[in-house]
This record gives structure tokens, C-alpha cells and sequence, in this order.
């Protein structure tokens, strides 16, 4: 997700993004936990269901 620039880069989203990737989310002070889940959670089920979606489409038979 990172990488298709959700959330985009230099945001506070994006960095605590990194820091849950290396470091966990455990290591989220209160208000990092708030903006990861208000943010950056709605976006990973969002971008899941994409690709749900995707998977379905390609997997059907023309």
C-alpha cells in the first residue's frame, strides 16, 4: 500500500505507517494509535477490498 503512495509520503499517516512496519504497532504512543486507526486502517481494508475485487474479476471465465 505504501508503495502505491497510501497514504502519501512526508504524511503523518505514512510515518506511522513505516513505524508500525518496523517497528510494531505496540510502539504507537496514544495519539499515533488514533491516526492509525482513523486513517491508515480504513485505508488497508479499502485497498483489501480492491483487491478482492480484482481476484473475483480475474478469476472468472470470459
Amino acid at each position: 500500500m505504501l508503495d502505491e503512495g497510501m497514504p502519501e509520503e512526508g504524511t503523518s499517516a505514512y510515518g506511522i505507517a513505516q513505524q508500525v512496519i518496523h517497528t510494531g504497532y505496540d510502539s504507537l504512543n496514544p495519539k499515533q494509535h488514533t491516526l492509525y486507526d482513523a486513517v491508515v486502517i480504513p485505508a488497508l481494508t479499502k485497498r483489501g477490498e480492491e483487491l478482492k475485487d480484482i481476484q473475483i474479476i480475474n478469476s472468472n471465465p470470459d
